[in-house]
Order: structure tokens, then sequence, then C-alpha cells
């Protein structure tokens, strides 16, 4: 119930917002997200794990359902936020009380983990309040690089020129991308439905390939394990297209950590944390914290 019951105001919400956006589409442009891509084919012969579907219809829309099979709840125990600038309702109350981590791309190029002070504001949300409303809250906060993300101290171990991964963008159903880190191997590939192809530039100007996602599952193999490890199962997309923001060791434990944008919809943004565990020797890696971000 509890699930059947974000689904709706999700949904709800999304629907809202798409309608404030197309209202503005005269007033400001929009971009799709550069992608990079380098891929290999999946081995025919892995097997997809099992899912099961959840069917339950909002009522009064019975042609919608939540699409996301896995994670199965986005109701998590540790807070994630980002700068910019969100709807009420988006951001977890009373950020300033709160001791926060945060994962920082310095200027060289390289990543650390470090102790921040975010801090909030009210604004105007321009797609949502009317005129002298004040609805919408704005995330800053200082640092010498980019703040890729930050949660809630302790979850993080602080450092700094962290080893990373650098993966594709977006790893395409029917795809897949061999690396090795800190001494394991890994296999990170993707099933669905991949549609139509098409053209964007990305963040070089260069003019690439991307594809339509009409049904998406991102997995990850760990070389010596029998447990192939689900990361994302979505039962259809509607213009979106979920991407892999990060990769690298968070925790300090010498197994693969990541960031994705986990979006089934193209009016919103799902950054989701996922953090390995490597208790009794198998790696584990599991969805820790996401933040949902709604509208233009």
């Amino acid at each position: 119930m509890k699930k059947r019951l974000m689904s709706i105001f999700v949904f709800t919400a999304i629907v809202s917002l798409t309608t404030a956006c197309k209202d503005k589409q005269e007033e400001s442009s929009t971009t799709e997200t550069p992608i990079e891509e380098t891929t290999t084919s999946v081995n025919e012969g892995e097997e997809e794990p099992a899912a099961i579907v959840d069917e339950a219809v909002v009522e009064g829309e019975e042609d919608y359902y939540d699409p996301t099979v896995y994670p199965a709840s986005f109701k998590f125990k540790h807070d994630l936020i980002m700068t910019g600038e969100y709807h009420e309702g988006e951001i977890v109350d009373n950020v300033s009380s709160k001791s926060w981590v945060g994962l920082v791309k310095e200027t060289d190029g390289t990543y650390s983990v470090h102790k921040v002070n975010p801090t909030t504001k009210l604004i105007h949300d321009v797609v949502l309040d009317e005129a002298g409303e004040m609805t919408g809250v704005k995330v800053s906060a200082k640092s010498v690089g980019e703040v890729v993300f930050m949660t809630n101290e302790g979850v993080l171990t602080q450092g700094s020129n962290l080893e990373t991964v650098n993966l594709p963008k977006t790893i395409y159903p029917g795809e897949s991308k061999d690396f090795i880190f800190k001494g394991k191997t890994y296999t990170l590939f993707a099933k669905g439905e991949k549609g139509a192809a098409y053209t964007y530039q990305n963040e070089e100007g260069e003019e690439v390939q991307g594809y339509e996602i009409k049904k998406y599952s991102l997995f990850l193999k760990v070389k010596g394990q029998d447990k192939v490890i689900t990361l994302l199962d979505l039962s259809s997309l509607e213009e979106a297209t979920p991407t892999i923001d990060f990769v690298g060791d968070l925790n300090g434990d010498g197994n693969i950590d990541f960031l994705i944008n986990t979006t089934y919809n193209y009016n919103m943004s799902r950054y989701t944390l996922y953090l390995s565990e490597g208790k009794s020797g198998a790696v584990t890696v599991k969805p820790v914290a996401a933040l949902v971000n709604l509208g233009c």
C-alpha cells in the first residue's frame, strides 16, 4: 500500500509538472544529457535475474503503473542532496542541523570526499509558484571544486584522490562493459528494449548517437561470484535515459560503488547512491540513498 501511495504521488507530480513545463516551453529550451558510449555486446549465455512486475494501477489512470521494479522502495535510512533549485518537499528537512560529507570533483579532475556545510533558502518556484510565493528551495555548498552530491556524515569514507573508473555514461540494452577495479573483475551489462536511434551533441559539441529505451535492466557481475547483482529494473520508460554518473570506491572497502540516475520519465531525475559490502568475501551492491527531482 505504501508503494502504491508513493506511486500515485510521484505520478501525479510528474503529470502536473510536465503540464507546467510544457506551458513554459516558449520561454526556455532544454538540452539532453550528454552520453559517452564505449561498449561491447552482452554474452548471450548470461541469464537475466527474475523480476516481479508491480502492476498496481492508479485509480482513474488505468494505463499507468509504477515502472520501477527494483529498487522496490526509495525510502532510505540515509539522505542524498545536491546543489541546485528544487520544488517544495524534494529536499530533506533541517539540512543545516545535520552533518554532511560530499563527493567533490576537484579542479584537477580528481575526486575527494570531505565534510561540507550545505545551506538552504526559500526561493520563487518559477514552475509552480504564483506571483509573490516562495515555496522552492535552493541548496548551496562552498567547496574548492564541484560538489557532485552530499550525504550524511559516516556513510562515505573521507579522503582525497579517490580511485575511479571511467565508464560509458549509458549502457544500452544489449551492451556490456568489462573493467577491473582494485584487483576484481566486473561486468556491467544491460537488458531490455532499445528503440530508434537519434543523434545529439555531447559536452564537447560532438555529434554522437543515442537510442530510445523502452524497457531497461542494469546488472553487475563480479568475476568468481555466481549471483548477478541487480542495480536497476524498469518495466517501461518515457523518453528517459538512465545514466551512470560516478563509479569508484566511496566507502573505503575496496569494492565498487555507483551514483546512477535511475530516471524513467523525461521530466524527472532520480539520482541513486549504491554502496558495496564485502562481508564473507562476497561483494554486494545496494541502494542506500536517493534524490528525486521533478519538473523543468
